[in-house]
């Protein structure tokens, strides 16, 4: 007699590419002093990991927005 489990890892996996997500995000974060180098290697890694689109608005000293 022959025996077939199936288990769903689909969760797991997810959990996994998130996790990674974090991970490399993180490495950005401590590699540069530059905020819009390190801003754009974040959206790097974002799009298409886990988005299909990401912005960067910052408020500059006037208040206004300004898209990175």
């Amino acid at each position: 007699m022959c025996r077939t489990a199936l288990v769903d890892i689909s969760s797991l996996k997810q959990s996994e590419v998130k996790l990674q997500f974090l991970a490399d995000v993180g490495e950005a974060l401590a590699g540069s002093l530059d905020f819009r180098a390190t801003l754009s290697t974040v959206v790097q890694l974002a799009v298409p990991g886990i988005a299909d689109l990401c912005a960067v608005d910052l408020v500059d000293a006037e208040g206004r927005l300004e898209r990175l």
